[in-house]
């Protein structure tokens, strides 16, 4: 599947609690693989632009959002490349890397690369979890701008049991983070 070029707008999507009928994603996939998103404008966007859930072999590529609560989510996702993307005016996390039991079984996120990037939110810019049933391992980070991040700019947590490894950051700028890096080990009982 590919989108490349032009743009999408959320529209009437919510961003809170939706009733029968109403839409809280602009894009939302399910065991896809071969996915490609590029040169897409968002003016805004809604509770999730990007819901990505047991995708394999992603490419996000320039990519503008300029308000949204959640960007992308990545959960049980594998190879995933995001790069040279924009996103402003976001009242939550821009990048989300999960892991959760929604396709009946624990999956790990891993193989994740994002450079060349700049991301302001509310929340946090780039977060793990808080879903982390299955392990995150293989994350790389670089080439980064980070502004007014309200909670912190890179927050890694682990709250389902699942391992977060080999993790690595390189050549990250955070202005106005109230919390540059947040890392918590903790137990949320959302595993069956």
């Amino acid at each position: 599947v590919a989108i490349e070029g032009g743009q999408i707008d959320g529209g009437g999507t919510k961003v809170g609690s939706i009733e029968e009928g109403e839409g809280d994603k602009v894009i939302a996939i399910r065991s896809g693989t071969h996915l490609s998103f590029k040169n897409i404008t968002h003016p805004t966007g809604a509770h999730f632009i990007y819901l990505l859930n047991g995708c394999n072999d992603v490419t996000i590529e320039k990519i503008t959002v300029r308000s949204s609560r959640d960007v992308i989510n990545l959960v049980n996702c594998r190879d995933v490349a995001v790069s040279k993307c924009r996103f402003t005016g976001c009242a939550n996390d821009t990048i989300a890397l999960k892991s959760d039991y929604a396709l009946g079984k624990i999956l790990v996120t891993e193989n994740v690369y994002v450079w060349d990037c700049h991301f302001e939110t509310h929340t946090n810019r780039i977060q793990f979890g808080s879903e982390t049933m299955g392990d995150i391992p293989n994350v790389y980070c670089w080439d980064i701008t980070i502004d007014a991040a309200l909670r912190s700019g890179i927050s890694i947590t682990s709250n389902d049991g699942g391992v977060v490894e080999n993790v690595h950051f390189k050549n990250i700028t955070m202005r106005k983070a109230t919390n540059p890096v947040f890392m918590t080990v903790s137990r949320r009982m959302r595993t069956p």
